[in-house]
């Protein structure tokens, strides 16, 4: 993205990235390492998907936290998700 599809859009606007915001998060999970990738699965499936706050009795943050400190502010939960099925290192787990 930042060798060839920014700096070809470079010509036309001062900014690409922020119409590519959608793809630049997804390139994010899909990077992920291994560790940061199964922790955050983790938390996803395990914190409240509708809340933007920790609960004050649990220590599991929410997910659009854990995802906001990732960088990632546009994409679901739900599509983090999704995008976790399309990585094709992702070890059989049997879930």
């Amino acid at each position: 993205m930042f060798r060839n599809l920014f700096p070809l859009f470079s010509h036309y606007c001062k900014r690409p990235e922020n119409y590519f915001k959608h793809v630049k998060e997804a390139c994010i999970i899909l990077n992920l390492g291994m560790g940061p990738a199964l922790l955050l699965r983790d938390v996803l499936q395990s914190a409240p998907h509708n809340g933007d706050s920790t609960d004050i009795n649990s220590n599991v943050p929410s997910s659009a936290a854990a995802l906001n400190e990732l960088g990632i502010y546009k994409l679901a939960p739900q599509d983090v998700e999704i995008l976790f099925h399309l990585r094709t290192n992702w070890p059989n787990t049997g879930k």
